[in-house]
């Protein structure tokens, strides 16, 4: 018996310390610069892009900052077991650059965890990660509680990565269009934006000695509060069908016509080497168009379709608008036997809905210090509506903030119940410069400060004008009117 027990906790503290030798050799393998290694699958070495990558990070929630009066948010990484710390004040946020040349992985572990698959979350620096705060907070509460491993990507991509390099891009219809143009829109355009961030991110989250599969979604996404986690909610993880499932954009779309902004990918040779050749395919500022010609090339190499660059030889705006009516024989992708998403419709954690800058709109919380601007502060309806909360204590609420579990999420809170102040988006932010923010609750609006009165317009109007601004905020068709209203009177 004394042996056998002897035995059992042999067996368990030579497992510990397999798992923390393998773990230990993840996070020095990543650190090192420009290594083409890193990246466990062909068509990878574009990964030698990057300078070193931090995957030892941990986070800590110091405050949650939802407090009208009070200290804003902070949060605190920590590296090397704790033994290194960088606290970052939302205030501050905008100072804090080292992420521009040395990404960090990092996950939030409140508790100890068996689970092996994560929800990946990505910023390109700290600020844009407080400005989206509350959806933030939100996703790493959702995570824990659906039994997630709750990640976040900390960097944007080196300069040396932001130019395209593929010969079938660089002879794309697209691209040659984009070549033609002069101006620095066109010049952004050809660039490969902050959207490809995610696909180095998945990569090193999957690299985890301990991580089988990654679920992503946009920062913007969010999860209503109270929320009953299905039990099938991870299924796509759960039944190892799909190497790598995407949701198609719209109704009627053909199967390849996907969404980059959400996807699971298992943790497989398939599903490693998709993501590489997806970046590896990289071309102009949108993700959308190298993933079409992505998914069809790998179709082909199964067999399942005769692909032969032929998103490539359209234009961006041809490929995203065509029917299934119009498309040739190589565009028609139906193959049982090629793993992605085998389950179709996937279930790719529907509770986190995205909302969209055009639709969440723009909150400010005044705090002891500063003005907080949390963006996308809506919650989406069943109908497609967008509802706010009406002060910040039903904000918290409402992302599951207020309600949280504390033994296990402990993080700094206060009560507060203050009014919200709409910030206008949109076209109206475009007539006002972005900066506009003196709108108050009562009919009649300061026009001094950063907000000009529009001259083409005589005052009664005007007054009119940013009263129907400050109510149509609340509510998204009656936004839809009212710029509308606006633009036929010369003012966006």
């Amino acid at each position: 018996m004394r042996s056998a027990l002897l035995l059992a906790v042999l067996a368990k503290t030579t497992r510990a310390s397999l798992v923390a030798k393998d773990r230990d050799h993840y996070q020095k393998y990543w650190a090192r610069s420009r290594d083409k290694g890193r990246c466990d699958a062909k068509h990878c070495e574009w990964i030698g892009g990057f300078d070193s990558i931090d995957v030892d990070c941990r986070i800590v929630i110091e405050r949650d900052g939802l407090a009208s009066g009070g200290r804003g948010p902070m949060l605190s990484l920590l590296w090397n077991n704790g033994r290194r710390k960088l606290s970052i004040d939302a205030q501050d946020a905008s100072a804090i650059k080292q992420f521009e040349t040395r990404p960090a992985l990092c996950e939030y572990a409140p508790r100890n965890t068996t689970s092996d698959v994560a929800l990946l979350m990505v910023a390109n620096e700290p600020s844009y990660l407080f400005r989206m705060w509350g959806p933030f907070l939100n996703k790493l509460l959702y995570a824990v509680d659906a039994g997630l491993r709750p990640m976040l990507w900390l960097g944007d991509l080196p300069e040396r990565l932001r130019t395209p390099t593929s010969e079938q891009c660089l002879n794309s219809s697209e691209m040659r269009y984009l070549t033609d143009q002069s101006g620095a829109k066109a010049r952004e355009a050809r660039e490969c934006s902050h959207r490809y961030i995610k696909i180095p991110a998945t990569i090193a989250a999957l690299a985890a000695p301990d991580i089988k599969g990654v679920y992503y979604v946009g920062m913007d996404a969010v999860a209503r509060f109270p929320w009953s986690v299905d039990p099938n909610t991870l299924s796509e993880h759960r039944r190892r069908s799909s190497d790598v499932s995407f949701l198609v954009a719209h109704d009627g779309g053909l199967q390849w016509q996907v969404k980059g902004s959400r996807f699971y990918v298992r943790d497989s040779p398939k599903g490693r080497a998709f993501f590489a050749n997806w970046f590896e395919n990289r071309c102009t500022s949108s993700d959308q168009y190298p993933l079409w010609h992505t998914m069809l090339e790998s179709a082909a190499s199964e067999g399942c379709v005769p692909y032969s660059d032929e998103i490539f030889r359209m234009r961006y705006s041809e490929a995203k608008h065509l029917k299934a009516d119009d498309a040739p024989a190589a565009l028609l992708l139906d193959c049982p036997s090629f793993s992605y998403s085998n389950t179709r419709p996937p279930d790719l954690l529907d509770d986190l809905r995205p909302q969209g800058a055009g639709r969440g709109g723009m909150l400010r919380l005044q705090l002891a210090d500063y003005a907080l601007t949390i963006e996308n502060a809506c919650f989406a309806t069943d109908d497609g509506r967008c509802e706010y909360a009406s002060d910040v204590s039903e904000f918290a609420a409402l992302l599951g903030v207020a309600g949280r579990d504390r033994s296990l999420h402990p993080w700094n809170s206060t009560a507060a119940s203050a009014p919200w102040e709409p910030i206008p988006v949109g076209p109206l932010a475009a007539f006002t410069g972005g900066g506009c923010k003196d709108f108050q609750a009562t009919p009649k609006f300061s026009l001094a400060g950063n907000c000009g009165a529009p001259e083409r317009l005589n005052a009664s109007l005007t007054d009119k004008l940013y009263f129907y601004s400050w109510v149509s905020s609340h509510d998204g068709e009656l936004l839809r009117h009212f710029l509308l209203f606006y633009t036929a009177r010369g003012c966006a």
